[in-house]
């Protein structure tokens, strides 16, 4: 498998990304292959989602200037007959929410679970349990997984060795949400790079992740759309406690068989 390159630090809001100008300036400018085009879109696009506001959660999220743009972006995502939060959290506490990484893949057409996680790989590896919350009309409902996790080379902001890409999908009991075509059932994702194996205590790079995660799909026979669906959710490149954070809003989307 090539290997993907740091991205380095985003600019927030926006497709374009620039080099991070300290310790990991070595990366490309332009994207995960050095003076490479954006890959092209190989699916058609599903309708636009609709994007609610979540200001009964505001005052629940964390106050510290560093989960600022956090709050802002906290959305409730409508899609089908359920919406969903397009961030999923440390916690299952609607009273002292904590944020962990921004929903950035939708598997759509005839996902589930389990084909999300088959894509990859089923190896958990050292991993805790994060929380989506969803709403299917009775009320919140939380979700979790651990995820799969597949080594994978990567010349991220520790250096090129080989990491951990961290797949966490959710979906309610049923292993799928449902909307109306072309979306059917689909299933909602977080993706990040563990970078001290097996361990998932320095992790993050979630642009980085998500790129390589579509490519992977799309090498494996999946439609893919890069940067398909805004669920305004970038975060300005960002580190804290050694997680990385790093997000341009966009959803890839990945048309499931």
């Amino acid at each position: 498998m090539r290997g993907s390159r740091w991205l380095g630090q985003q600019v927030s809001g926006a497709i374009g990304l620039v080099a991070l100008t300290a310790s990991f300036a070595a990366g490309p400018q332009t994207g995960g292959r050095e003076n490479a085009a954006p890959p092209q879109a190989t699916a058609l696009p599903p309708q636009a989602v609709r994007v609610l506001p979540a200001d009964e959660l505001l005052a629940s999220m964390p106050q510290s200037d560093y989960f600022a743009e956090t709050r802002r972006n906290l959305k409730w995502i409508m899609l089908g007959r359920q919406k969903w939060l397009n961030y999923s959290f440390f916690n299952k506490n609607t009273s002292a929410l904590k944020p962990d990484w921004p929903i950035s893949i939708i598997f759509y057409g005839n996902a589930t679970v389990e084909k999300v996680k088959d894509i990859y790989t089923r190896r958990r590896g050292l991993a805790t349990n994060k929380h989506s919350l969803f709403d299917e009309g009775a009320g919140p409902v939380w979700d979790s997984d651990r995820g799969a996790k597949i080594r994978v080379p990567f010349d991220g902001p520790d250096g090129p060795d080989r990491d951990l890409l961290h797949v966490r999908a959710f979906a309610p009991p049923a292993g799928y949400f449902e909307a109306e075509a072309p979306w059917g059932r689909y299933v909602i994702a977080t993706v990040h790079f563990d970078l001290n194996p097996p361990f998932d205590n320095v992790c993050g790079c979630s642009e980085d992740a998500e790129r390589l995660a579509l490519e992977m799909a799309e090498r494996r026979g999946h439609q893919v759309i890069y940067h398909g669906v805004n669920l305004f959710n970038a975060e300005t490149f960002r580190v804290r406690k050694r997680h990385y954070l790093q997000s341009d809003g966009y959803a890839g989307l990945v048309r499931v068989r």
